[in-house]
């Protein structure tokens, strides 16, 4: 009986800590690009993946906080092109920017 109730209070407490972890707000400037929702708050140290539209001929530059992410390689292919963050301790701001690659014409045989 000891070891229940003692098993008992663990989870309780637990449960207690995970649900008042603090969540922090996000906010996406350029939003209609996305392909995946997103969230409008995470706890921090949550995984965020974002998932957006692959364009030939085209690529984004996505920031959070002002600080630019680097494309998710491994994830990403001919559909899909995505950015992976962990969710720091603040408020973010993710900025999502649309940039057209300067395509020259063949050379002339």
């Amino acid at each position: 009986m000891k070891k229940f109730l003692a098993l008992l209070l663990v989870a309780a407490i637990l449960f207690a800590v995970g649900c008042t972890a603090k969540v922090y707000q996000v906010e996406v400037e350029g939003r209609h690009k996305l392909s995946s929702e997103i969230k409008d708050s995470y706890a921090a140290g949550e995984e965020i993946k974002l998932q957006l539209e692959t364009v030939t001929g085209h690529y984004y530059v996505v920031s959070v906080n002002g600080e630019k992410l680097e494309m998710d390689r491994e994830a990403s292919d001919a559909e899909y092109t995505y950015y992976t963050f962990t969710m720091p301790e603040e408020d973010i701001l993710i900025k999502i920017e649309s940039k057209w690659a300067d395509m020259q014409d063949a050379p002339e045989d």
